[in-house]
């Protein structure tokens, strides 16, 4: 299931990985704050990815801090 939320993005670094690929694989650093409910909350093992700036980005670590989950950002996700 899909959720729309919304939130802050506290950290926002980029970094290039070197990879078997003619170019370097990006990779986000970033992390973004949204305001938790009770569906996410149950749910924060399931998060797989984030939708910033029209790419899907995996979620690489979710911190609940309430009323907050932060939500740390990686590569690009593929499903």
């Amino acid at each position: 299931i899909e959720r729309p939320y919304y939130g802050d993005v506290g950290r926002n670094l980029r970094r290039l990985r070197a990879s078997e690929n003619l170019h370097d694989d990006v990779e986000l650093s970033n992390e973004v704050s949204i305001i938790s409910d009770d569906f996410a909350e149950e749910n924060i093992f399931n998060i797989r990815y984030v939708v910033w700036k029209g790419v899907k980005w995996k979620v690489t670590n979710a911190e609940v801090l309430r009323p907050r989950i932060i939500l740390s950002l990686g590569g690009v996700y593929n499903a």
